[in-house]
């Protein structure tokens, strides 16, 4: 009985250390990367010879669409190059009857059958392969578009790239709790400048944001759109991995959401993208390591670690676990593995430390490291909460506040 708990530790901060290493390696490459995020290095402006076919997929969004209609509207591409869509997705509101006041073409879809973001964009993508474009662009309707967008896009499609991703900010209301609303925002950031950005420029896999990404038509002839679960951000990512395709990330281009400022509303939402990426890993991850395992694929195999570390709270979760097996296990664990498991914890501080970093010109440290408890705290709750009900993880709206 004593050697299997031994082994149970050993394996478990095996894992930690091995993760934690993983982790704090692309925050190195990204933070050795030149430049604040938001202010590359990279500018200018495309040529404008990209034609262009935006949808913004709505559902339930009223008067709430309006921003994101009237910034998009304000793009400073040629408009002659651009056909914006709005797409009423099973709405039971005004959804379509704003869009149209807005000036803007509204397509309606209903089919209470088939749920979802992915189902509307599969729909929508069907319906567009006889009109004429080059790429397609896919914004929230609860988000506002930098007026460089197109242009951005435009010059990157130019340097031969084809599935894009740009900056998606997150952005809260005054009432907003300061823990929820600092930490968040730290987060995106680090996982922007830790996370997205080293793994393009290694054209490593990465699944896109939901909102603010571009995908050509030659891309899409490829890898036709099938992603129809809560996640079909990620779920298409993974596709174009399977088929070597990289997603590039613009920084100098963004759109923007206001996110939930309640902790109520919060919660549900993130509990529901815990949920649909703990669907995605248990349906995907198994046929990803074995097609990595059996080409002798390094980029499938990595791209599997990369899902199992996505969030970082399951490695938090399994460093509480293996923090708990040292202390029952120990007079028995051998004393090189507990120095390794307090590397691993190290490693993790660090890497807390410069995800705090990010957003220091918003709050000082003193004051980000008090949020950052109770944001573990509560999020880790979300997690488990995911984990308890994966079976019943479903497509729904985040309600606004």
């Amino acid at each position: 009985m004593a050697a299997v708990l031994i082994f149970c530790v050993i394996l478990c901060i095996f894992c930690v250390l091995l993760l934690s290493a993983y982790v704090l390696l692309f925050a190195v490459l990204g933070w050795a990367e030149s430049g604040e995020i938001g202010k590359p290095a990279v500018a200018g402006l495309g040529a404008g010879k990209t034609r262009f076919i935006v949808f913004v997929p709505a559902h339930d969004e009223g008067e709430y669409l309006r921003p994101t209609a009237r910034s998009l509207k304000g793009l400073d591409y040629p408009a002659d190059q651009v056909h914006m869509v709005f797409i009423a997705d099973n709405c039971s509101d005004n959804t379509a009857q704003v869009a149209a006041a807005e000036g803007c073409e509204v397509w309606e879809r209903s089919d209470p059958t088939l749920l979802g973001k992915g189902h509307a964009l599969a729909w929508a993508f069907r319906r567009a392969e006889t009109m004429s474009y080059d790429a397609l662009v896919v914004i929230d309707a609860d988000t506002v578009a930098s007026p460089n967008l197109l242009s951005a896009l435009d010059r990157e499609i130019g340097r031969g790239y084809d599935a894009l991703q740009v900056r998606y900010n997150f952005e809260f209301p005054a009432d907003t709790p300061p823990w929820l609303r600092l930490i968040s925002r730290a987060a995106k950031l680090a996982v922007d400048a830790y996370v997205t950005r080293p793994r393009s420029r290694f054209r490593l896999y990465q699944g896109l944001q939901g909102t603010g990404f571009c995908l050509s038509t030659k891309l899409l002839r490829q890898v036709p759109w099938r992603a129809d679960s809560i996640c079909e951000d990620l779920e298409y990512g993974l596709d174009l991995a399977r088929q070597g395709e990289a997603v590039h990330f613009i920084e100098d281009a963004s759109v923007s959401a206001v996110m939930t400022g309640q902790v109520k509303h919060a919660s549900g939402q993130r509990q529901r993208w815990a949920g649909g990426t703990y669907a995605l890993i248990a349906n995907r991850l198994p046929g990803l390591f074995v097609q990595g395992f059996r080409r002798r694929d390094w980029r499938s195999l990595e791209a599997c670690v990369f899902l199992l570390t996505l969030s970082r709270i399951p490695l938090f979760l399994l460093t509480v676990v293996s923090a708990l097996l040292v202390l029952v296990a120990w007079h028995h664990v051998p004393f090189v593995w507990v120095v390794l498991f307090g590397v691993a914890v190290l490693m993790q501080g660090l890497y807390v430390l410069a995800i705090l970093s990010t957003n220091r010109r918003e709050a000082g440290m003193g004051r980000m490291i008090g949020g950052v408890f109770l944001y573990v705290g509560w999020i880790s709750f979300q997690h488990l909460g995911a984990l308890l009900h994966l079976r019943h993880a479903r497509w729904n709206r985040t309600e606004r506040g």
